[in-house]
This record gives structure tokens, sequence and C-alpha cells, in this order.
């Protein structure tokens, strides 16, 4: 099926596209007659609007989105993810940019966004392995849209990226933890199937075996719908009813 365009809505309504983004925008000085025209247009053929056609200016949105790759029920109060939104915020503001922030599954959001050119510039978080849409892209010619990753997969290495080093840090961590003398380890992570997860992962249990200490998957919490102060009263109440706890 054809997608409407502000073309089909100029036809319709019998008015030039120009008329049509003066009502889209709000602009208060067009015909009443006119804008009646054009407002029935739009609700017959359920036109979305796209933002770049929005902008008489030109065709840029001064929007940047943020992909939260994450399922919408999910409880969203994750430290780390706050301050790198807030990061991202801070940088597009000095930029004389705005962020737009879509907590949804990126095979869902990203043909989306690409579709409509809602934003300028795409940033994704939560970065999990086989994202069809973004594999789909990086075998092609690309997307009109710069898109960057945070977190950076061998799997997507079309796209650049931006890394934190996840698993040395947790193997750092955990080695600075077994030289405290502590081998009862627990551990409290989100779902697996997120790559920075599955890097940290990877870090500890590599400390674990070069220290020659068994992993006792009794003492690891995963949560995938909760986050933050819930994920951890959880996981306390869950590590309290083991005949034996971790220690750390």
């Amino acid at each position: 099926m054809k997608t409407t365009t502000i073309s089909d809505i100029a036809s319709i309504a019998g008015v030039s596209k120009s008329t049509v983004s003066r009502v889209l925008t709000g602009n208060s000085f067009v015909d009443s007659s006119k804008k009646v025209r054009i407002l029935k247009a739009i609700e017959d053929t359920e036109y979305v609007p796209k933002l770049a056609a929005r902008s008489l200016r030109g065709s840029s949105t001064r929007t940047i989105g943020v992909i939260l790759n994450l399922d919408p029920d999910y409880h969203f109060s994750d430290f780390v993810s706050m301050e790198t939104l807030r990061g991202i915020s801070s940088s597009a503001q000095k930029s004389g940019y705005r962020v737009s922030v879509i907590i949804e599954p990126c095979n869902a959001a990203i043909p989306t966004i690409i579709r409509d050119k809602s934003v300028d510039a795409l940033i994704v978080m939560g970065l999990k392995e086989k994202e069809e849409a973004l594999l789909s892209l990086s075998n092609t010619e690309g997307s009109e849209i710069p898109i960057v990753l945070l977190n950076y997969s061998q799997e997507y290495k079309a796209f650049p990226s931006v890394s934190f080093s996840n698993e040395e840090n947790a193997y750092d961590f955990s080695m600075y933890v077994i030289s405290m003398g502590h081998e009862d380890i627990g551990l409290i992570d989100s779902s697996r199937d997120v790559l920075a997860v599955a890097n940290r992962n990877h870090g500890i249990l590599r400390a674990l075996k070069e220290s020659r200490i068994r992993h006792n998957p009794e003492w690891y919490f995963e949560y995938s719908n909760i986050s933050g102060m819930e994920a951890g009263k959880r996981a306390a109440s869950s590590f309290m009813k083991l005949e034996r706890k971790p220690s750390v």
C-alpha cells in the first residue's frame, strides 16, 4: 500500500503543500475553509505527518533519537543508562538539538523511524544479538539517517559505535573482590541477551575460572522486566532464602 504524503493531502484538499505545512505546524494564518478541507483529508487518509515535512526551513528536525531497546513494560531505573541519557541530552542541547527517547524493541522502532525520517540521527542503547533491523541495513547501502551504537559488536561492524570495556571492567572488579578473600560471589544483572550484560558475564566467569573458583548458578539473579531498587530487593530476598549465601 502506497504511503500517503503531504503532496497527496494537498491534492485532495485542493491547496498547496505549503498551506498543508502551515496547518501541520499550527500556523493560524490559514483560511478556515482550506483548513477544514486539509484536516478532513488527513482524517480520511489516516495520514501521519513526518517531522521532516513539517519544517519549512529544510529537512532537519534538529532531533536526535535514542532507542532504549526494551519492552514497553520494562520498569526503567538503571543508573548507568540514566547517566548515559543525561550526557547525550546535555551534549545535544549544546549543539541546538533536542533528544527524543524511544522505549521500544529495535526491530519495531528502527524501520518506522527511517521511513518517517523523524530524527536527524539515531543512537541505539541496550543492543542485543541478531537485531534484524540493523543487520538488514548493514547488508544493504545502509540508512539515510546516521546510526551510532552504544557497545561494539563484530556483528554490527558496519555501524560506528561507542563502547564501554564491560568485560575487562567486570574481570578487574571480580579479581579485586577475590583478592579480598571472597569466593562466594553473588551477581545481580539484567538479561544476558543484552551484549553489555553478556560481556560482563564473560569477564566475571573468566576471573572465577582463573582463580579456580566454582561458579554457583544460585548466586546469579537475572531480571528482565524490573530494574534498579526493585531488582535489588528481589535479589536480596532470593539470596537470603539460600542455605549457603554469597559473601559479597
